[in-house]
């Protein structure tokens, strides 16, 4: 009946998510971006944010995540996923320093310490790379893909007797 007023965005919010469930992305677009358009709120731009990666529409994702941290400086979540879009673009700089700040707020980010080794690796610097990975797997023993991306780097380096020794204890943990 009044489709501009201000508490429309949370509906809209909500409509965006079941076509998002349903597979329908231009729906859920459509509506995350009526409700942005009546609330510029972290929560809708967050949730826009996240069918643009689903969609791989990787600039518009960050714009959205760069919208949230203009609101909200220490969201996690935008930090971390916008560190993530700028490691895959090979913006390093960029990430190390949302990766950086990730790990500030929240010292015990499993996803971002796991993003920051695997960035670490990617710009030539293995040694620390495999250290976070070592202090990952110390701290979280039952994590069968720190393993798994420790194996990875092993493998690049040709260390295929370490790779498997990771690989299977992956297997022991989720077979």
């Amino acid at each position: 009946l009044d489709p501009m007023r201000q508490s429309n965005a949370v509906l809209y919010q909500y409509l965006g998510r079941i076509y998002q469930r349903r597979g329908q992305s231009e729906k859920a677009l459509d509506a995350y971006t009526k409700g942005i358009s009546l609330m510029p709120e972290a929560d809708l731009l967050l949730n826009r944010a996240s069918l643009y990666l689903q969609i791989n529409d990787l600039e518009r994702a960050k714009a959205d995540y760069n919208s949230v941290l203009e609101l909200s400086p220490d969201d996690e979540e935008a930090l971390f996923f916008r560190a993530y879009i700028f490691s895959y673009q090979r913006r390093y700089r960029e990430a190390r320093a949302d990766y950086n700040r990730l790990l500030e707020l929240n010292p015990q980010h499993e996803d971002g310490r796991l993003g920051l080794a695997l960035l670490n690796n990617k710009d030539g610097r293995p040694r620390e790379a495999m250290e976070q990975l070592d202090a990952l797997i110390q701290f979280f023993p039952t994590h069968a893909r720190h393993l798994l991306a420790r194996a990875d780097i092993y493998l690049e380096r040709k260390a295929y007797e370490e790779a498997m020794r990771d690989i299977r204890k992956a297997l022991e943990l989720e077979p």
